[in-house]
């Protein structure tokens, strides 16, 4: 035998060593969690292929606003009629949203129900709430960059051109920016992962988000409509996935161009569709069988 041959091995008995490193407890597993769900949404550390679909979608949030700014540094006095207004922006976001949601989020669980990893990370100082709750901060940090980022730079734009808020204006504008983008990326993530949470294939939470898209939009059109004869949508049209951030915009920013029910049944609406995703994603978690 020669002595990288067979006995040429050895065997070292380390016995069993006390961890001496710092404990950082349930905070540190959930921020760890909460980073490496970001990074897998958002492709890092994985090939190119992860990477388009994410980029694509901020690309789609951001490119509008980027337009307006570049042509509003060009033709300062020409486009000052042609910005949208701060609550029309939602409307066209919805497409990045919709992108992102059917077919990114779903990262966030999908793989480690397909793995089978979910009782290594309960094996940690996580519990079931704790894991979902960074799963759900995950997704919502990457959707408040598609819902809230695009319209502070329309600020930006509006503000080039002169068309901005004045000084004592400028805070409830901005409160309003933040509370209306962090409502309707809580919204999409709550709705996101519950579907995500009844399947471990992304392919059937894409799919599953797809439907359930169409069926609030026909649902929300019929029970929008049925309440006012006069063209404008009544409350149960917030049910439905493509005219809810834009309801919902228009009544934070005290606006009523398709819908003029209020504010607080807006909220209430929002909040409950909301609350109600959550509710079923906990619960589902919560009777999901695992090997701790």
């Amino acid at each position: 035998m020669t002595e990288s041959g067979p006995t040429a091995a050895r065997i070292f008995d380390r016995g069993y060593r006390r961890y001496d490193g710092e404990r950082k407890g349930v905070s540190g597993a959930f921020f760890t969690l909460y980073l490496a769900t970001l990074q897998r949404i958002l492709g890092l550390r994985r090939g190119a292929k992860a990477k388009i679909l994410p980029v694509m979608s901020i690309a789609i949030a951001y490119l509008p606003t980027i337009v307006f700014i570049g042509i509003a540094a060009l033709f300062k006095n020409k486009l000052n009629n042609g910005l949208p207004d701060y609550h029309e922006y939602y409307g066209t976001i919805i497409a990045a949203i919709s992108l992102f949601v059917a077919f990114v989020a779903p990262e966030a669980l999908c793989p480690d129900r397909r793995h089978r990893v979910l009782g290594i990370y309960l094996s940690s100082p996580l519990s079931r709430l704790s894991y979902v709750a960074a799963k759900l901060a995950a997704v919502f940090t990457v959707l408040c960059m598609v819902t809230i980022g695009p319209v502070l730079l329309l600020a930006v734009a509006r503000t080039l051109l002169d068309a901005g808020p004045s000084l004592a204006d400028l805070p409830v504008l901005l409160l309003r920016i933040v509370f209306t983008g962090a409502a309707i990326a809580l919204f999409f993530s709550a709705i996101s992962l519950a579907i995500s949470s009844f399947t471990d294939r992304k392919a059937f939470a894409s799919a599953g988000f797809i439907l359930v898209s169409i069926v609030s939009q026909v649902v929300g059109a019929i029970l929008g409509t049925a309440a006012h004869g006069n063209g404008r949508l009544g409350v149960g049209a917030l049910v439905s996935t493509s005219l809810a951030p834009g309801i919902f915009a228009e009544q934070v920013y005290g606006k009523a161009t398709i819908a003029n029910f209020g504010l607080l049944p807006t909220i209430v609406v929002f909040g409950g569709v909301t609350a109600a995703c959550l509710a079923i994603l906990v619960i589902r978690f919560r009777q999901l069988e695992v090997t701790r």
